[in-house]
């Protein structure tokens, strides 16, 4: 579920920016709680920052820059609460939230390659919503055209 929500975010799909590796684990797969706010890869669209709140990964601690080996719960999408400041989303969470709404306007090829289909990829999806139908004046297609969804075959050699 992790790799398949890293890919959905991916440059070559919905190209979320604030949606890495780390931060698909901490959805899919944080220390707390149990399961974590993504179960399905359709409810990446639906979250508020209501959902992240809680979401608890384990973190190394660190003195001057070296890990000590002891780790720690901390909060993923929040700030840490203090005694003067309560908890708040931090700044890669507004940003996270604001690239899954641009998410949603993606054109159709980037949908398609996200849905993770064997042999589609960017490129033949690319050029849809571009390309205008391949008929000529007459009404009849142009030669050697096939559909883009079925893989190419070689003309076969006369024998």
């Amino acid at each position: 579920m992790t790799e398949r929500v890293a890919h959905l975010a991916g440059r070559g799909a919905f190209d979320i920016e604030a949606l890495g590796g780390e931060a698909a684990v901490a959805l899919t797969d944080p220390a707390e709680p149990k399961p974590g706010p993504l179960v399905s890869e359709s409810e990446l669209f639906t979250l508020t920052a209501a959902d992240l709140e809680h979401v608890r990964i384990l973190r190394e601690k660190r003195s001057k820059g070296v890990g000590t080996g002891v780790f720690e719960l901390v909060p993923y999408f929040w700030t840490k609460a203090t005694a003067k400041t309560p908890s708040k989303p931090t700044a890669t969470t507004a940003k996270l939230l604001v690239e899954l709404e641009k998410a949603k306007t993606q054109p159709l090829w980037r949908v398609l390659v996200a849905l993770s289909i064997r042999h589609v990829g960017p490129a033949p999806h690319a050029p849809w919503p571009r390309r205008s139908a391949p008929w000529t004046a007459s009404g009849t297609p142009p030669r050697r055209t096939w559909p883009m969804w079925t893989a190419w075959v070689p003309p076969s050699r006369p024998r």
